[in-house]
């Protein structure tokens, strides 16, 4: 599991620009390859913006079900193999308003991708 994490005014600005079905590769620093696709992004209000304890409420639901820092936290980040970009959503003056997370699956290259 990787997360990348980054400001919404500084590289997590492009994490917006992520869309379903984007394949990605991620190096890493034993140059090893590895090919993502994005699966799903999911994005929450932060009840509390500031707190890193702060409840949330997915947008995507209906019944404004209201969620623990601690259980969002084990939605999001316990997938072995994924990969998550998170960054906050800036909303009515607040820059850290919510958080939006873009999740990654891991792929197999096509025969010739490399």
């Amino acid at each position: 599991m990787v997360g990348l994490l980054a400001h919404n005014f500084l590289s997590g600005e492009q994490f917006f620009d992520l869309t379903i079905g984007q394949e990605f590769v991620l190096v890493y620093g034993d140059r090893q390859v590895q090919f993502f696709r994005v699966e799903r992004i999911e994005q929450f209000q932060a009840l509390t913006p500031t707190s890193p304890y702060s409840n949330f409420i997915d947008l995507a639901d209906a019944d404004e079900e209201v969620i623990s820092s601690s259980a969002l936290f084990q939605q999001i980040y316990t997938t072995k193999g994924q990969v998550v970009f998170q960054t906050c959503i800036e909303a009515f003056g607040d820059p850290s308003w919510g958080r939006i997370f873009v999740i990654a699956e891991p792929i197999e290259p096509l025969a010739g991708d490399l």
